[in-house]
């Protein structure tokens, strides 16, 4: 088997994550459904599905107040910051250099007071 094929066999069950969500959070097919203006029936199919299309996953992601794209995205084989990450990690680095030029400054004021 070659290196495409096994990274799309190890490909997340979407409709598993689907059904654990709601399982995890109390969440009733027919709520989701009724949210949805959808079937029972269709919801059923989501969960059982290896793979659901992405305006059904912004739609669940909605009603649901959770980022099933984050959480594939999260699991997809590939080195990737997303706009937030990287501000944070901007934001982190600025505070780094921050405390850092701080506690250089007490150390000579510690000297200049003597202590």
């Amino acid at each position: 088997m070659n290196k495409d094929a096994d990274i799309i066999q190890k490909m997340p069950h979407t409709g598993a994550i689907l059904d654990k969500f709601l399982s995890t959070h109390k969440i009733t097919k027919s709520w989701v459904a009724r949210q949805l203006n959808v079937s029972h029936t269709s919801v059923s199919q989501y969960t059982e599905s290896a793979s659901l299309s992405s305006i059904i996953l912004w739609k669940l992601s909605l009603i649901l107040n959770h980022n099933f794209l984050s959480e594939l995205g999260a699991q997809l084989p590939v080195a990737y910051k997303s706009v937030r990450e990287q501000e944070l990690e901007n934001t982190i680095s600025d505070l780094q250099k921050q405390l850092e030029k701080t506690q250089l400054e007490l150390s000579v004021y510690q000297k200049i007071v003597g202590k």
